[in-house]
């Protein structure tokens, strides 16, 4: 399956990893930014026929309740005012993208992403790990994950705006930090 923000663990992420060397590769031959903009392409081809085979499917579903709908009025079941309970109008309405959100490749890649950095900043015998098995220094996995995640728009850039991402679990809690019983 997909691995997003949402089953990634230490044990899948190097589904990640090999994604990251790709673009690593991509990068030292000064072919990232034409890798990521046929990515961009996929992505938004992808998403459109996905749209459009929503929409075929909302028509088919919208026309099943009006028959629905309507046996229930000929039959006089139908005695609830207001919505009708069993409408299935809104299944896959245009919401704003949650964080796990599987609808757009590169947005996912860059949420997991965040899972990367803060997983290997923390483990200093995982980078070591990842170093020796891929025979390439850690500083170029950062750097290349940096440019993926800048949010800036830029060439390099998976997505070109900030994205909302979960709080890092490695950062103290404020009421923590400033418990004035634990002597701080």
């Amino acid at each position: 399956g997909v691995v997003d923000l949402r089953n990634i663990n230490h044990e899948n992420i190097c589904c990640l990893n090999t994604a990251v060397v790709i673009a690593i590769f991509a990068h030292r031959r000064q072919q990232l930014a034409a890798l990521l903009q046929e990515l961009r392409q996929m992505n938004s081809d992808e998403r459109e026929s996905n749209r459009r085979a929503l929409g075929a499917a909302q028509h088919e579903e919208a026309s099943a309740d009006r028959t629905f709908l309507h046996s229930r009025r000929f039959l006089d079941m139908d005695q609830q005012q207001g919505r009708n309970p069993y409408s299935r109008v809104g299944i896959g309405g245009s919401e704003e993208a949650s964080i796990g959100d599987r609808s757009d490749a590169l947005r996912n890649f860059r949420e997991v992403l965040w899972f990367w950095r803060e997983y290997y900043t923390h483990r200093g015998r995982d980078r070591l790990s990842l170093e020796f098995s891929s025979h390439l220094r850690f500083e170029e996995w950062d750097h290349v994950v940096s440019l993926l995640a800048a949010d800036d728009a830029s060439t390099t850039a998976l997505v070109p705006n900030p994205v909302r991402l979960p709080r890092s679990p490695y950062q103290r809690s404020a009421r923590v930090a400033e418990n004035p019983l634990r002597g701080l």
